[in-house]
């Protein structure tokens, strides 16, 4: 009788294991089409405000490099 609990504790264990495969896997999947759906948000953000963000960055940068001169006399 000891037998067949082992049996069936393992046959259980194993049938949990290929399910949780399973889960994870798709889960995987899942993250991936998160990261690919925020990048492409990203990407559009980028391409629909690169004016507002060109003219930021041409200010931050003129900043930097005016601090740097500055600096080196």
């Amino acid at each position: 009788m000891t037998s067949f609990f082992a049996h069936l504790e393992a046959t259980l264990y194993v049938y949990g294991q290929s399910l949780a495969d399973r889960r994870e896997k798709g889960q995987a999947t899942a993250e991936y089409v998160g990261i690919v759906a925020f990048v492409a948000l990203l990407a559009v953000l980028v391409i629909g405000f690169k004016d507002e963000i060109s003219e930021l960055a041409r200010g931050i940068l003129t900043g930097a490099f005016g601090k740097i001169q500055e600096a080196l006399g």
